[in-house]
């Protein structure tokens, strides 16, 4: 399967997204899996990355980037195979 190929979960997030913070942790943690997720994000000028801890590593599937867009209203994640 595709999946067992992937190397991150990506989510861009910016300040928009701050009150919705709680709500992606719960998404997160109830698709508990092996593969690491990455929030990049953008506030004005700066921006960054911040990889999270396993506590948070996923199942990355079409469902979990469905729900994660749903919740944050843009295309903000993606699976990354390289």
């Amino acid at each position: 399967m595709k999946m067992k190929y992937a190397r991150s979960f990506e989510i861009s997030l910016s300040d928009k997204h701050q009150p919705l913070f709680a709500r992606l942790s719960e998404i997160l943690k109830q698709n508990q899996g092996q593969c690491p997720v990455k929030l990049c994000y953008r506030v004005n000028d700066s921006k960054g990355e911040v990889p999270l801890t396993k506590d948070y590593f996923v199942i990355p599937n079409q469902q979990l980037i469905e729900t994660v867009d749903t919740l944050l209203g843009d295309r903000v994640s993606k699976i990354n195979y390289c």
